[in-house]
């Protein structure tokens, strides 16, 4: 009881939102670093699981089980859909992925349905601190995970983490990620579960800049 109270606390909450600002501070002058580079990109299962198990620590939904069942549905659904679309290109489009995210369930790193988890996550509780309802919980959740791709996309493959056919993100990965955006978020209103943590909006905004300011860089660069 004691320990849940102290990620409560606003000084708990400004202390990990330094560390966390500095350790992607930090990534980032490593991935921008052609002699690091390689290191930061294997750690990016780590950086996953580190950023995610932070988040956790601050969750205050009080629905928690239904919580718990949600993001296993979101991440067993979402490798789903991937092996099928790593398989047979669609619905995503056609793309392998790289050695660096690790284990693989067939085609697709485990580590896949835990960004899934941690995006629809972050989203939600986006969403809930701009005090959207109803349908536009939907609408709003979706629309920022198409963005946050948007930008993922061009980090990832200058990271080669996976490997577009063509080289080109094709357009039916955007409408798939916003169709299963609002499925997502859909289950998550169903189950009447609403996100409510102080520090994961920051750090789903902390990823849109780390990575913004990475291919800023890099476009810069070429």
């Amino acid at each position: 009881m004691v320990t849940s109270n102290i990620f409560r606390h606003e000084s708990t909450i400004l202390l990990t939102a330094v560390v966390l600002l500095v350790y992607y501070a930090i990534g980032i002058h490593g991935l921008l670093n052609e002699t690091t580079r390689d290191c930061y990109v294997q750690s990016t299962t780590g950086t996953l699981l580190g950023t995610t198990f932070f988040v956790a620590l601050f969750d205050r939904t009080s629905r928690r089980k239904e919580l718990i069942l949600c993001c296993l549905l979101i991440a067993f659904i979402a490798l789903i859909f991937e092996e099928i679309s790593v398989a047979t290109g669609i619905p995503f489009g056609s793309y392998t992925y790289s050695h660096y995210l690790g284990s693989r369930l067939i085609n697709v790193p485990l580590i896949i349905g835990l960004n899934w988890c941690y995006l629809v996550y972050c989203s939600a509780a986006f969403c809930t601190l701009l005090r959207c309802y109803s349908v536009w919980t939907l609408l709003c959740g979706a629309t920022l995970l198409v963005v946050y791709d948007s930008i993922l996309e061009q980090v990832a493959s200058n990271l080669q983490l996976w490997y577009w056919v063509d080289h080109t993100v094709p357009a039916q990965n955007y409408i798939t990620w916003f169709v299963l955006g609002v499925l997502f978020h859909g289950l998550l209103r169903y189950t009447r579960v609403e996100v409510n943590n102080p520090i994961a909006p920051f750090v789903f905004l902390l990823q849109f800049i780390f990575f913004g300011i990475f291919v800023l860089f890099v476009s810069t660069s070429q």
